[in-house]
C-alpha cells in the first residue's frame, strides 16, 4: 500500500489501528498497576523477598557521643543479630536535635537535606528516640518518607500522647517510679530531712520534678521535699555547695536551664555531684560513673531492645502491633561501689537484684591470702625465736644472753625483712623533729635503690614519683598533716633502676603528750601487678564492646 505522496506504507491500516490499540491497553494496565503498588500501605509493603536487608533507620534526639544513645544502639544491635529471620542494615541520622529545641530554620534545614537524601530510596522502618526526635517526625515525616513506620521509645516524664499519633506509628515508653528512689533514701539514710529534687526549666523537666514530689507525698510526715527547678545553672550549683547533712538529691534532667542554656543531664550530673555534699540518687543509667549514688535507673540498652522487638515484629508480619503504645518499667538498681563506701552504705542493704559498678578493692581485698600467709610465717617465726631465747635463757650468763639477745633481734629483724619481701610490703619513718627518714630493706628493693649507695631523705624521695603523680601525692601528705587522718594513696614510681611501678602507702601521725606531731610511720606496697591486671581486663572489656559492635555496618551522616 502507498500513501498519499506515494510512499510505500508497510503497514496496513487496521492493522496500525490494532497496534497501537494494544499499546494504549498496556499503558493503561501499566499505570493501573503503579498506582495500586503506591497506594499499598508501607507497612503492607515491608514484607517482600526475604533475602533483601531490611533498611532500619534510627533517628536520636542527641548527638551519638552520648552514652544513652551508644547504648540504646547496642541494645538494638544485640536484638537484631539475635533475630535471624531477615537481614538488618542500620544505618543513624545524627541530627542533634535536643540542642536545637526551639530553632524552626534549623529543622527546615535537615527535613529540607533529609528530603532530599531519601526522595529514591526510602528505609524499611524508623526508630526514634526521645520526644525531640518524635516532634520532628510528627512535623516533617510525612513529607520525608510518607508512611514508613515509625517506632518510637522514650520516657513516660516526657508526656506522650499516642492518640495524636499518625497510624504508622507505634512505640515504648519506659515508665519511671520516683518512689523507688524515695524507699531508697529513707533506708540507706534514716538521719535525712530533707530531699531535694532536681530538675531544669522545661516543661517537661518540671514535670518530672512535680511528679516525683508528688509520689513523695506518703513520706512527707518523714521528711520533707524541695523543688530545685527552673533556675539557672550557676545558681542550681551554689544551692547544692551550701546543703546540710541531713540532705539527698534526687537528680531528674537538667537539659535546659533559666537562663536558656542547652546542657546534656549526663554531664550536668558530673558538676551536681560534685558540688553537693551530700549523696545524689539519679534516673537514668547514663549518669553512673558521675559521682552519683546510683538508685533505681532507666536502662537505655533494654530500651534498645524493646523497640527492635517491637521492629522485627512489624517487619515479619506487615502490621501494625496491636497495641499502638506500650508502657513498661525498663529499668534496674545500679550503684556506684565507690559512693558506697563514701556515705557508708552497706551492700547487704541494697535490693537484691542490685548491681554494683565501679567497685574499689583495698589492698587487703587484692592481697588477703599473701597478708595472711605473711603475717603467719613471722608469727610462727617469732614464736620460735621467743622459744630459743627462754630455753637459753637458762643454761647462758647474763653477758652472753645480751649478745644471744642482739644476734636475735638480728636474724628476726632479716627474717622480718625475707617476710616482706615475700609480700613486697615495706616500712618507714619520718622522723618530724630531726627529719631524719628511716627505710626497710624492702623499701630500698622497691625504689630500686640500696641502703649503701642512697640515704633517703625527705627532699631526695621525691624525685622517685612520676611526675604526673607528684601533685596528688603532696595534696594527700598535706591533707594528712592538716586533718590528722590516715594517709592512703596510690601513685606511680620510677625507681633507681628506671623501671616504672605502682605503689600504696599508708602513714599514720603520732604525737607526743601535748598533741603535737613528732612522727609519721606507714607503709608501702608493690601493686604493679594488681593494676596491670586491673588494665588487662579493661582493655578486654573495650574488646567485648568493639566486637559486638561490629556486628552491622552503621551509615555515620
Amino acid at each position: 500500500m502507498r500513501d498519499a505522496k506515494g510512499k510505500r506504507n508497510m503497514m496496513p491500516d487496521s492493522t496500525k489501528q490494532g497496534w497501537f490499540s494494544t499499546c494504549g491497553r498496556m499503558l493503561v494496565c501499566t499505570l493501573v498497576i503503579v498506582a495500586c503498588v503506591g497506594f499499598i500501605p508501607a507497612e503492607a509493603r515491608a514484607v517482600d523477598s526475604p533475602d533483601r536487608p531490611r533498611r532500619i533507620l534510627i533517628i536520636p534526639s542527641y548527638n551519638f557521643d552520648y552514652k544513652g544513645i551508644q547504648w540504646f544502639m547496642q541494645g538494638a544491635m544485640e536484638e537484631f543479630n539475635e533475630h535471624k529471620t531477615f537481614r538488618v542494615t542500620l544505618s543513624i541520622e545524627n541530627l542533634q536535635l535536643a540542642t536545637h529545641p526551639s530553632d524552626r530554620k534549623y529543622m527546615d534545614t535537615m527535613a529540607a537535606s533529609l528530603k532530599i537524601k531519601y526522595s529514591i530510596e526510602k528505609p524499611d522502618l524508623i526508630i526514634v528516640q526521645y520526644k525531640q526526635a518524635l516532634q520532628f517526625m510528627e512535623r516533617y515525616g510525612k513529607e520525608i518518607f510518607g508512611d514508613v513506620p515509625v517506632v518510637f521509645a522514650g520516657l513516660n516524664a516526657e508526656g506522650y500522647i499516642p492518640d495524636r499519633m499518625p497510624r504508622h506509628y507505634t512505640g515504648i515508653i519506659a515508665t519511671f517510679s520516683a518512689t523507688k528512689n524515695i524507699e531508697l533514701i529513707l533506708k540507706n539514710h534514716p538521719g535525712v530531712r530533707k530531699i531535694y529534687v532536681v530538675g531544669g526549666a522545661s516543661q517537661v523537666e518540671q514535670n518530672l520534678v512535680n511528679e516525683a514530689i508528688r509520689e513523695g507525698a506518703p513520706y512527707r510526715g518523714k521528711v520533707e521535699f524541695i523543688a530545685l527547678t527552673n533556675m539557672t545553672f550557676p545558681a542550681l550549683l551554689a544551692s547544692l555547695e551550701k546543703m546540710q547533712n541531713n540532705s539527698v538529691v534526687m537528680y531528674q534532667a537538667l537539659q535546659l536551664d533559666a537562663a536558656g542554656k542547652v546542657l546534656v543531664p549526663a554531664r550536668a550530673a558530673i558538676e551536681i555531684a560534685r558540688a553537693a555534699r551530700v549523696p545524689v540518687y539519679g534516673m537514668l543509667d547514663t549518669y553512673m560513673g558521675s559521682g552519683i549514688t546510683g538508685g533505681f535507673l532507666i536502662h537505655h540498652e533494654g530500651l534498645g531492645r524493646r523497640a527492635a522487638v517491637i521492629a522485627i515484629q512489624w517487619l515479619q508480619t506487615g502490621l501494625a502491633p496491636d497495641a499502638r503504645v506500650k508502657s513498661e518499667p525498663i529499668g534496674s538498681y545500679r550503684f556506684d561501689g565507690r559512693q558506697l563506701k563514701r556515705w557508708g552504705i552497706r551492700e547487704d542493704s541494697l535490693p537484691a537484684e542490685s548491681r554494683i559498678e565501679f567497685k574499689s578493692f583495698s589492698v587487703w581485698d587484692s592481697y588477703k591470702k599473701e597478708i595472711v600467709g605473711g603475717a603467719c610465717l613471722i608469727l610462727l617465726q617469732a614464736a620460735l625465736i621467743i622459744g630459743l631465747l627462754r630455753s637459753r635463757h637458762e643454761r647462758i650468763k647474763t653477758t652472753n644472753i645480751l649478745k644471744e639477745t642482739e644476734r636475735i633481734k638480728s636474724e628476726l629483724l632479716e627474717k622480718m625483712n625475707e617476710a616482706q619481701r615475700i609480700v613486697m610490703i615495706g616500712n618507714w619513718e619520718w622522723d618530724l623533729l630531726t627529719n631524719r627518714v628511716w627505710w626497710s630493706d624492702e623499701t630500698y628493693q622497691i625504689f630500686g635503690v640500696s641502703p649503701q649507695d642512697f640515704v633517703p631523705r625527705v627532699e631526695a624521695n621525691g624525685k622517685f614519683i612520676h611526675p604526673d603523680d607528684f601533685a596528688g601525692y603532696s595534696r594527700a601528705l598535706d591533707h594528712s598533716f592538716q586533718t590528722g587522718d590516715v594517709l592512703d594513696v596510690d601513685f606511680r614510681v620510677v625507681d633507681g633502676k628506671g623501671q616504672l611501678k605502682y605503689c600504696h602507702t599508708r602513714g599514720k601521725l603520732v604525737h607526743n603528750d601535748s598533741g603535737k606531731p613528732i612522727q609519721l610511720i606507714g607503709t608501702i606496697m608493690d601493686i604493679t601487678d594488681r593494676k596491670l591486671k586491673e588494665q588487662e581486663l579493661l582493655e578486654k572489656e573495650v574488646q567485648y564492646r568493639n566486637l559486638a559492635n561490629a556486628g552491622l555496618a552503621l551509615i555515620w551522616t
